[in-house]
């Protein structure tokens, strides 16, 4: 790591002079900077090189920071700037006119700077390069697969937001037909929504590599360590054939085969802005991962072979299940309580994880899915709309777990036919679990969600004396129904003949009937609309003569 007294030191080999030394880039100290001056200038955020540029005498210094506090023409400094907001700081040097070029190279090739185009990373390829100042060199694997040479590279994610084309954005989009035109359009909700808040807040944040293709090849060359040395031990001899250095001259276009959404995530995540430069609301601007390292997969460009790459690649990608998410899914707070509940108060192995329902004979009490629903409706309930993208502050959490929690123990807890389902969590209680799934309505998931969303109402509500709920009162009054699959009472309602409903509507209106059941207080109109919803479940035939049932206790 190389810190600003380095450029100190450094420059000390030319007939050069610090002017300005860790100055804010604000617009007062620019002011104040002299005009016509020849000399190379450094931007610094915390101990990051970010630019190096050199001002002449046609145009000086402060005209050259002035134009890049305006609007920057380098797309990676200028999204540094507007994310940091006067944060990042400038060193000026004053050299003779005849030095300037060696001075900006020789300081952009010895502190690496994130922004600028021309970073050598392999100081002994640096006459490959020459005086191209668009040219680059990265490591890099040269592999095979199929009839297609890949190269695999790193590169920031600030030359990968700047060099990388989304092709939608490429000058002649609209100019290609549609069996051109093969990547899909780009769906920037997403990118805002799900994408950009993850990789700008999230830490632990890694995405896999980006394929792009590279338009203009010409002059992309690959040099293997073999050729680089002579000096590899005869053991490495075979694969230094496919490790090496791969050149990039500047005149080629990249653009991603597979990874266009991960390209306009970085760049949203770096600035905080979208592609109007909008502010993206609840996203922070994240520069430090300006200087995160992106896989890519380089592939020369060939029309019909990179349609049919792109068309493969997304064609066949299958995406993760529910279930797979509700286990893996740490951003999502809902589903990390929902393992939680399953782990610490239900157990575990009376838990099905890979799927929303259960079969006759499985020894399950719930399912995963099943407690998150549940654990949704509950909290959103009585915190409004919850994000499954975006982890919340860690009292938020606490508060969450908090609530949560005390509805699932005393549920779990104090309802009889939850006790008897958990009372032996080992494989000599599972055919009770069995027997009471196909017996009463309270051993099968829907159900269990319904009461959740029923209680979660009841709690809300007042009884006929103006007092709240107890849960004293609520358990006693579930534990007085009569939850036998059979009854009546449910058929329209949890049942359709010998069938169980499904679906989310089926258990909320459920949960509703329930509520009002148990002595919900309940407004004429809303009770009106439980009536018409009830009665059109049944056939014209039938109506006439369906009812919806009495409560079982008055409010």
């Amino acid at each position: 790591m190389c810190y600003p007294s380095d450029i100190v030191n450094f420059s000390r080999g030319f007939s050069s002079q610090i002017v300005e030394y860790g100055k804010r880039f604000v617009l007062q100290n620019l002011l104040s900077l002299p005009s016509s001056t020849t000399g190379v200038y450094v931007f610094v955020y915390d101990k990051s090189f970010i630019y190096i540029g050199k001002s002449s005498c046609k145009l000086g210094v402060k005209e050259r920071l002035i134009s890049h506090y305006n609007d920057s023409h380098n797309q990676g400094l200028r999204m540094w700037i507007n994310a940091l907001d006067g944060d990042v700081s400038f060193t000026y040097i004053t050299c003779q006119d005849d030095e300037v070029d060696d001075l900006e190279r020789s300081l952009i090739l010895y502190l690496q700077p994130i922004t600028n185009v021309h970073r050598y990373q392999h100081i002994g390829l640096v006459e490959k390069i020459g005086e191209s100042p668009m040219a680059s060199v990265h490591p890099a694997m040269h592999g095979k697969f199929g009839s297609t040479d890949y190269y695999m590279i790193t590169m920031k994610a600030n030359d990968v937001a700047t060099q990388l084309k989304i092709p939608k954005e490429m000058p002649d989009w609209e100019d290609l037909d549609l069996e051109e035109r093969f990547q899909r359009e780009i769906n920037y909700n997403r990118v805002r929504k799900q994408i950009a808040p993850y990789l700008a807040h999230d830490p632990d944040r890694f995405f896999g590599a980006l394929i792009v293709d590279v338009i203009n090849p010409d002059q992309m060359e690959f040099e293997a360590m073999s050729n680089v040395s002579s000096k590899i031990p005869k053991l490495y001899q075979t694969a230094s054939k496919s490790f090496g250095f791969l050149t990039l001259s500047g005149g080629e276009i990249l653009v991603p085969l597979d990874g266009q959404h991960r390209l306009a995530a970085i760049q949203f995540a770096i600035s905080g802005k979208d592609e109007k430069q909008r502010p993206i609301q609840g996203v922070s601007p994240n520069p430090k991962l300006a200087d995160d390292d992106v896989l890519l997969i380089m592939l020369k460009h060939e029309p019909d072979k990179g349609r049919k790459i792109f068309n493969k690649v997304n064609r066949y990608a299958k995406p993760t299940s529910k279930s797979e998410n509700l286990i893996t899914s740490d951003d999502d707070i809902i589903a990390i309580l929902a393992r939680d509940i399953s782990n610490e108060l239900i157990g575990s192995r009376l838990v099905n994880y890979g799927g929303n329902t259960l079969t006759a004979k499985a020894h399950y009490f719930t399912t995963l899915s099943t407690i998150y629903e549940s654990t949704k409706h509950l909290l959103e309930s009585k915190f409004g709309k919850i994000s499954d993208q975006v982890l919340p502050d860690i009292a938020k959490q606490e508060l969450y777990k908090t609530h949560t929690f005390e509805y699932w123990k005393h549920l779990l807890d104090g309802v009889t036919i939850y006790q008897s389902a958990r009372s032996d969590q080992e494989e000599p209680g599972d055919q009770k679990r069995v027997e009471i799934r196909k017996s009463l309505l309270l051993g099968k998931p829907i159900a269990q969600q319904a009461l959740m969303i029923a209680v979660t109402r009841l709690m809300e509500s007042n009884l006929s004396d103006g007092s709240r709920f107890s849960w004293k009162e609520v358990i006693k009054r579930i534990n007085k129904v009569d939850w036998r699959i059979d009854q009546a009472l449910w058929q329209r309602i949890l049942m359709n003949g010998e069938r169980i409903v499904s679906g989310r509507q089926a258990a909320n209106f459920a949960g509703r009937f329930i509520a009002y059941y148990l002595g919900e207080s309940i407004e004429p109109m809303e009770l009106e609309n439980l009536k018409t919803v009830y009665l059109s479940h049944f056939g014209d035939s039938e109506k006439a003569a369906a009812m919806l049932p009495k409560r079982l206790f008055e409010s």
